[in-house]
């Protein structure tokens, strides 16, 4: 199972953990989780590029993922927009598929 945590406040997401809803290569949960974070990844990365972000981490390992980042000033709010709609990919994984995705947001 992959677990989800969005802090929200701290504009971090961590993922631990494998849907293993499926063989390996052929998981389409799995896939949909991976997306979802590479996505989240870029954003932030883009973010920072664009100098609204900076103290970015993204560190996509399989089982294990932190992605994260600080803010600039007058950045907050699009930077949260940005993970409030990522992370709510998670959510509806999560709703649909709750033998493989739990999602929690602190």
């Amino acid at each position: 199972m992959v677990k989800v945590t969005y802090d929200r406040r701290s504009h971090a997401v961590f993922l631990r953990g494998h849907a293993d809803s499926a063989e390996k290569g052929r998981d389409l949960v799995c896939a949909a989780v991976s997306i979802l974070a590479y996505t989240l990844g870029a954003f932030v990365l883009g973010m920072k590029e664009a100098q609204a972000a900076e103290c970015v981490c993204v560190d996509l390992l399989s089982g294990d993922t932190a992605i994260s980042c600080t803010p600039c000033k007058d950045e907050e709010d699009d930077v949260t927009t940005g993970f409030d709609a990522i992370c709510r990919g998670f959510a509806l994984l999560a709703e649909n598929y709750p033998r493989s995705v739990t999602y929690e947001t602190v």
